[in-house]
């Protein structure tokens, strides 16, 4: 019973397809095609389920999340630094702020969200299925020790907070370890505490806050047999 659309994409057009859309593709003659995944807030409920039951491998989750984010630190931090420089200049009329930077500072309280999520089950995973090595101290403590990771960049459209990929790489959700997402969340903090203290002459000291209960419940099965 479904409803069928045919179209003929011509050369310069493009065809924008909703999530979750089934769709078949024939080369009417020799052509090159290019292809794209794009990400924002009608989308992102359904790519987190993507995430979180691995049924989209073509997909590099862990990469959009990551780019996504740090871009959007990027953009926020570039309205900070522009507040903070006409207030040591002596300026008081402070422009407010407009459309886009509102839309990219919800977004970044969202991912935030998100990445601590990611955070909690990277840290489950890693304990449970022994993905970290673990060793035991002289205090009888579990330890693991964790490697060095590399933040990968991107870019996002400037109209609203979102992402492109193209397709054709292979990912799943194991390669969330590829980065070091409470480093991300640290990030995402100072920037939002930033952005919240930006029309002060000095801007507080940022203090970090850790949620160890969950990683210490988790190590304690590891202790003494």
């Amino acid at each position: 019973q479904a409803r069928i659309w045919k179209t003929v994409v011509k050369p310069g057009e493009i065809l924008l397809m909703p999530h979750g859309t089934y769709h078949q593709c024939r080369n009417t003659s020799p052509c090159l095609s290019y292809s794209r995944f794009h990400l924002d807030t009608l989308n992102l409920l359904p790519f987190l389920q993507s995430m979180i039951d691995g049924d989209a491998p073509e997909l590099e989750h862990d990469d959009l999340i990551w780019n996504a984010s740090s871009e959007l630190i990027k953009r926020v931090d570039k309205v900070v630094d522009e507040t903070q420089g006409l207030i040591k200049t002596g300026k008081t009329n402070i422009p407010r702020l407009n459309e886009d930077c509102v839309r990219s500072v919800n977004t970044l309280r969202s991912l935030r969200n998100i990445v601590r999520e990611i955070c909690r089950r990277v840290s489950v995973r890693n304990i449970v299925k022994g993905n970290v090595k673990s060793s035991k101290a002289n205090d009888g403590k579990t330890t693991a020790n964790t490697g060095e990771v590399l933040m990968s960049e991107g870019t996002l459209s400037s109209d609203v907070p979102a992402i492109n990929v193209a397709n054709g790489s292979t990912s799943h959700i194991g390669n969330f370890n590829s980065h070091d997402w409470d480093m991300l969340v640290d990030d995402i903090d100072l920037c939002l505490h930033e952005f919240r203290f930006r029309r002060l002459g000095k801007i507080p000291i940022f203090r970090k806050r850790r949620v160890k209960a969950l990683q210490n419940a988790l190590n304690s099965s590891f202790g003494d047999d």
